[in-house]
């Protein structure tokens, strides 16, 4: 029976780190954040994965706590968006709207995470609408190499991730910032009336 199978058996595959920090971390360049906001952006977009700890404790790999649960849940990504803009800008600062698009940046950092896992060509999908249902999605469209949790970067498997994820998230992430890079500086070099 598969919902009394423990996620240590069940959780074999997710993208990596890598990609998940870099998907943040181009967006908030892209929108011209303080570094701060950057930096902490790309660290949130790796929170969802800390329900791995519950595959050590034998959670059910049809629970909420199970991988790509909760934790990936779009309200998850709200509330920890939002409670991490909170810790880690001034108090009174929620009053303003430069306050509110990092807190929203937050929230999109981490979502993207689930997005990211929904892409990829195996695992679980993802409970998005946790605690609304518990019913877990995944894209029809696929293309991301997932990674197992414990694997070489140098092996024929690594060297293939690797590829999918230079090819699907980061030559995209490159071109978006070159794109921001050469509109930028066209903004700053056009004459001025």
């Amino acid at each position: 029976m598969p919902g009394a199978q423990t996620a240590a058996k069940q959780v074999k595959r997710m993208p990596t780190i890598v990609a998940h920090t870099l998907v943040a971390a181009t967006a908030g360049a892209a929108l011209r954040l303080p570094a701060k906001a950057v930096v902490a952006g790309a660290i949130a977009a790796m929170l969802p994965d800390l329900d791995v700890i519950g595959a050590r404790y034998g959670v059910a790999w049809d629970s909420p706590l199970a991988h790509r649960g909760a934790t990936h849940s779009l309200c998850a990504a709200l509330f920890a968006g939002f409670a991490l803009a909170w810790m880690l800008f001034r108090a009174g600062a929620w009053r303003t709207p430069r306050w509110w698009g990092v807190a929203a940046f937050f929230a999109a950092a981490i979502a993207s995470h689930g997005v990211l896992d929904a892409m990829t060509n195996g695992g679980s999908g993802v409970a998005f609408f946790w605690p609304f249902t518990g019913e877990r999605y995944k894209f029809s469209w696929q293309p991301i190499e997932v990674a197992p949790f414990a694997w070489n970067f140098f092996s024929a498997r690594g060297l293939r991730v690797m590829g999918s994820e230079l090819a699907w998230i980061g030559i995209p992430c490159l071109v978006v910032l070159v794109a921001v890079t050469v509109k930028r500086i066209a903004a700053r070099d056009a004459p001025r009336r």
